[in-house]
C-alpha cells in the first residue's frame, strides 16, 4: 500500500470515529447517561455559564434534561474536513 493510500485509509477511519462521537452523544442524550456524556469531552471543556469540567456538564444535563420525557435524535449530513493530520473540522445536522 502506498503512503497516499495509507493516508486515505487513515482519513476514512478518522471520519468514522468522528461520526461515532455524534452517535454516542445522541445515545447519551436519549438515555440520560451522564457518564457517557462526560467521556465525550475533554476534562476542561467549557459549558458557558455552568462553568467548566465534569461537574459543570453534569449540572447542565440535570438542568436541561430533568423534564425531558423522551428524546429521539436524528443525525445526517456529516461534513468533515481535515486541517492537518491531527485536526479536523466538521458539521452535522441533528434534529
Amino acid at each position: 500500500m502506498s503512503d497516499k493510500d495509507f493516508d486515505a485509509v487513515q482519513k476514512l477511519v478518522a471520519k468514522d470515529q468522528i461520526r461515532e462521537l455524534v452517535h454516542l452523544y445522541s445515545k447519551a442524550i436519549t438515555s440520560r447517561d451522564k457518564n457517557l456524556m462526560v467521556s465525550l469531552y475533554v476534562k476542561d471543556a467549557s459549558f458557558g455559564s455552568m462553568g467548566s469540567g465534569e461537574e459543570a456538564l453534569r449540572s447542565l444535563m440535570d438542568e436541561t434534561m430533568s423534564d425531558l420525557e423522551f428524546a429521539v435524535i436524528l443525525t445526517a449530513n456529516h461534513s468533515i474536513s481535515f486541517e492537518s493530520h491531527d485536526l479536523a473540522k466538521g458539521e452535522v445536522w441533528a434534529r
